[in-house]
């Protein structure tokens, strides 16, 4: 049956609306925005009628997660399929490196040893992670992944500039506990000088907020998107500068 509700263009199951072309292929709703098949071979034209049929086999079949192969065994109706995919713990991550030469994707569970072997200037170790903001190549966004408490988390450092603002959030890359096991202290920390040594800068004022992390379901760059982590306006602490900006320090901390 599986087979059958497999979609001939992008081989991802066929959730209702269900379209056929001329020749009888079943399409899902992404493939059928062409006017044509994208069917190997086939090209025949998309007609006005819906296959009734295999859409009342979707809605009543229970589906396997899109990531069984990376070792998910969730079966679900199809409306409900997509959004575990999405949020599926063993969706493909791809590197928070924001290097465009690392072409890394896997699994969740192999980020750190990835991050450990190719950027291991981004691991760390303890309760605590230092990313840097500011340097002598002025300031930049920066991530890290924390080895603590016996489990991995990620974190992420984004400066809007356009916004003049500093987000920072952080993800739980375990499965072992739930992330509400664990909450988060971010700390910014605003520097004199111009940034030209971001090691010898003397700290001047810290911000520091306390937050939830954020489960392995969550997409972290939504969750900076939406604001929904550490934020510090940069107005509102009296930053003249992105000069100013120094590190931010995460410190990972085990609910009671």
């Amino acid at each position: 049956m599986y087979r059958a509700l497999r979609c001939p263009g992008c081989a991802g199951f066929l959730f209702p609306p269900v379209a056929l072309c001329a020749a009888g292929h079943s399409l899902c709703v992404e493939c059928s925005v062409d006017a044509r098949c994208p069917r190997a071979g086939c090209g025949r034209a998309l007609l006005a009628a819906r296959n009734a049929a295999l859409e009342d086999v979707a809605r009543a079949a229970l589906l396997p997660c899109a990531h069984r192969a990376a070792g998910c065994d969730v079966v679900l109706p199809p409306g409900d399929a997509k959004p575990h995919a999405l949020a599926c713990p063993r969706r493909p991550l791809i590197c928070p490196k924001l290097d465009p030469m690392c072409h890394w994707k896997g699994p969740m569970q192999s980020l750190s040893e990835h991050v450990k072997l190719q950027h291991p200037s981004h691991i760390g170790r303890g309760s605590e992670l230092e990313l840097m903001l500011g340097g002598r190549q002025g300031i930049r966004d920066n991530f890290g992944v924390l080895l603590c408490c016996g489990d991995r988390f990620l974190a992420r450092v984004r400066v809007r500039t356009s916004r003049r603002e500093v987000l920072a959030a952080v993800l739980y890359l375990g499965d072992r506990r739930p992330a509400a096991d664990f909450a988060y202290d971010a700390c910014l920390d605003l520097a004199d000088g111009d940034g030209g040594d971001a090691q010898g800068r003397r700290v001047r004022r810290r911000v520091t907020q306390r937050l939830p992390v954020h489960d392995i379901g969550r997409d972290l760059e939504r969750v900076l998107d939406a604001g929904d982590c550490f934020r510090a306006p940069l107005d509102e602490f009296g930053v003249s500068t992105v000069a100013q900006l120094h590190r931010v320090r995460i410190r990972i901390e085990e609910n009671a």
